[in-house]
C-alpha cells in the first residue's frame, strides 16, 4: 500500500520516504468516506463521484499533491477526472451546481485554495442563472452564511477566474455586507473588497459603488481615484445610499457627509451616556438625603442642647432657608452649611452651660 499511495501522491511520499507507517493529518477536513475514494484510485479502480463528493474529493487530490504518472495516461489524474466530471454533470445542471456549493462552503476555510476554487466556479455558473432567472437565487443565502474569511477566499477564487468582468463579483459582496452588516468589521470588509477591481465595473456599478455607505471608506476612495477610466461615472449626482442626498457629487461632498454621519453619532452616543450619569446622580441624591435624614433622627435621639435657657433638640433645628434658589444648590453645600449651622450651635450651647455652672452648678442633660 505504501508503494502504490506514495507513487500518486508526492504528500505522503515525503512522509514516507523515513517511516513505514505516517498518519495522514494535513491541515484540512477530509472524511474516512473521502479518503477511501483517493485510495481507491490509487489502487486502479475508478472513484465514485457524485455532486455530494466531488469538491471534497478534488480538494483532497490537489492537498495531498496527486500527480499523474505513466499509468494515468488512460483516464488521466484523480484531479482530471474530477474535472471532467465537473464540467459534464455539473457546468450544465444549475441545482447540481448549487449543492456541489453547499459542500465547499462546508470543507471551508480549512480546505483552503481547492475547495474555494470549485465553490468560486459553482457561483460564477449560479449568477449567470440568476441573470436569467431573477428566481434562481436560494444559493445566496447558503453563500451570505459563511465566516468572512471563507467568504474572502472564495472572492479571490473568483477573482482571479473573473478576467475582464468583476461586476458579479461587487454584487455578491454588497449582498454579503447587507446580510451580515453587523458579524463584519471593516478590516474584514476591506479584505473582501480587495479581490474587486474597480476598472472592471461597469458605469453604473461604479457610480453605485462610491455611494454604498456598506462598503470601506478606503475602498470608495480607491474606486475614486480610477475616475479617469470612467469619467462619466462621476458626472451624475449621487443619490438615495447616503439618505437621499442627491448633493453629494465629489469627494469633497462625500468625506463632508461622511464626517457629518459619524459627529451626528458620536453626539447621540454622548447624550445617551449623559442621560445615564444623570439618573446615577439623582439616585445617588436620593441615597444621600434619606442617609442625611437617618443620621439626624439619631442625633436626636441622644443629643440635647442648652441655649440662652431654653432647651431645644436637635430635631427641632432646621437649617436656615433663603428661597428657592437656595434650596436648588448642590447637595454637597447643603451638608456643609448645615453642619457648619450645626458646630456653632452646639459651641454657643457649650459656653452658655460653663456660664451657668459657675453661677450655679448644673448638669446638660444626654
Amino acid at each position: 500500500m505504501k508503494d502504490k499511495m506514495s507513487s500518486d501522491s508526492r504528500y505522503l511520499r515525503r512522509r514516507l520516504t523515513k517511516a513505514d507507517e505516517v498518519s495522514v493529518s494535513p491541515p484540512f477536513k477530509i472524511t474516512v468516506q473521502t479518503f477511501t475514494e483517493v485510495a481507491r484510485f490509487c489502487y486502479g479502480r475508478a472513484p465514485t463521484l457524485t455532486p455530494s463528493n466531488v469538491g471534497a474529493v478534488r480538494a483532497a487530490a490537489e492537498l495531498l499533491e496527486m500527480e499523474e504518472n505513466d499509468r494515468d495516461a488512460g483516464e488521466g489524474s484523480l484531479i482530471r477526472q474530477t474535472e471532467e466530471f465537473f464540467r459534464q454533470e455539473i457546468a450544465c445542471d444549475k441545482g447540481r451546481a448549487a449543492l456541489v456549493l453547499q459542500c465547499c462552503v462546508g470543507l471551508l476555510p480549512e480546505s483552503g485554495e481547492p475547495a474555494a476554487a470549485m465553490a468560486a466556479r459553482c457561483v460564477q455558473l449560479l449568477t449567470t442563472a440568476a441573470e436569467e432567472d431573477e428566481n434562481v437565487d436560494e444559493w445566496i443565502v447558503e453563500l451570505t452564511a459563511v465566516s468572512a474569511e471563507s467568504f474572502g477566499m472564495i472572492m479571490e477564487s473568483m477573482a482571479r477566474w473573473s478576467v475582464h468582468d468583476h461586476d458579479h463579483l461587487y454584487r455578491i459582496a454588497d449582498r454579503y455586507f447587507a446580510i451580515n452588516k453587523e458579524r463584519v468589521s471593516e478590516e474584514e470588509k476591506l479584505r473582501i473588497c480587495h479581490a474587486i477591481d474597480c476598472s472592471k465595473l461597469s458605469h453604473h456599478l461604479l457610480l453605485h459603488l462610491v455611494q454604498n455607505s456598506r462598503l470601506p471608506l478606503r475602498f470608495i476612495f480607491k474606486a475614486m481615484l480610477i475616475s479617469h477610466h470612467h469619467p462619466a461615472a462621476f458626472s451624475s449626482p449621487l443619490s438615495s445610499s447616503h439618505g437621499g442626498d442627491s448633493s453629494i457629487t465629489s469627494l469633497r461632498d462625500l468625506l463632508h457627509h461622511d464626517a457629518t454621519a459619524r459627529q451626528a453619532t458620536n453626539l447621540a452616543v454622548r447624550i445617551e451616556s449623559l442621560e445615564r450619569d444623570v439618573a446615577g446622580l439623582r439616585r445617588h441624591l436620593r441615597w444621600s438625603e434619606d442617609k442625611r435624614a437617618e443620621m439626624e433622627a439619631g442625633r436626636a435621639k441622644s443629643f440635647r442642647y442648652r441655649s440662652s435657657g431654653h432647651d431645644r433638640s436637635l430635631a427641632d433645628y432646621r437649617p436656615p432657608v433663603a428661597g428657592k434658589e437656595k434650596r436648588a444648590r448642590g447637595l454637597g453645600r447643603k451638608l456643609v452649611e448645615g453642619f457648619r449651622s450645626l458646630f456653632r450651635v452646639s459651641g454657643l450651647a457649650v459656653d452658655g452651660a460653663r456660664t451657668v455652672g459657675e453661677s450655679s452648678p448644673a448638669k446638660a442633660t444626654h
